[in-house]
């Protein structure tokens, strides 16, 4: 057996059941980048998508774990945000008062 027919019989055994779908590891095109990008762009919708992409089963590995990172990044700026807003409105307020 040469390395061809060695590499055509693995690959039949590892996609054979995928009906014609690329798998949930192989990597994402720039089109499905620029896609995920984009869609997270969108308010409100990006969110979802987000939550859908992250928790989903049947979510490609690299668009997973975008999606967790970039819900990281979300809750990390919105923490951040919030503790601003909030000592800026208590050294606003307490310089009213003198």
């Amino acid at each position: 057996m040469n390395y061809n027919q060695g590499y055509q019989q693995n690959y039949n055994q590892n996609y054979s059941g995928n009906s014609g779908k690329k798998p949930l590891d192989a990597p994402l095109s720039m089109g499905e980048w620029l896609l995920t990008i984009l869609a997270g762009l969108v308010p409100c919708v990006g969110i979802v998508l987000y939550f859908i992409w992250a928790f989903g089963a049947n979510t490609n590995i690299n668009r997973k774990n975008y999606s967790r990172a970039m819900l990281i990044v979300m809750a990390v700026v919105i923490v951040l945000y919030t503790l601003f807003f909030v000592v800026f409105g208590i050294a606003m307020s307490n310089a009213l008062y003198y």
